[in-house]
């Protein structure tokens, strides 16, 4: 777990300790889980985006695959290196 959803989730932790009525507590607690949820889900997409990057990409590069395939990096993985830089 990152830093920063600990940070949220903490927050939101807070949040709801300090709230008395059970309808609210709940609500936050269910907040909570959903931030939670697209953080890891963030994190996740990061790291394919870079085991693709690092293992297929880059190994378009290799002289040894055929030219055909190499022309078509660009085709195939357009805009993929900055996505993934952005996210990571």
């Amino acid at each position: 777990m990152t830093s920063t959803l600990r940070s949220i989730q903490e927050i939101l932790e807070m949040e709801a300790d300090s709230k008395t009525d059970s309808v609210e507590r709940e609500a936050l607690r269910k907040r909570a889980q959903v931030v939670k949820e697209l953080i890891e889900t963030e994190e996740e997409f990061a790291r394919d985006m870079l085991h693709v990057v690092k293992t297929y990409l880059r190994d378009l590069d290799n002289p040894r695959v055929p030219k055909e395939i190499r022309d078509l990096r660009d085709a195939i993985f357009i805009n993929f290196e900055q996505i993934s830089d952005f996210h990571n």
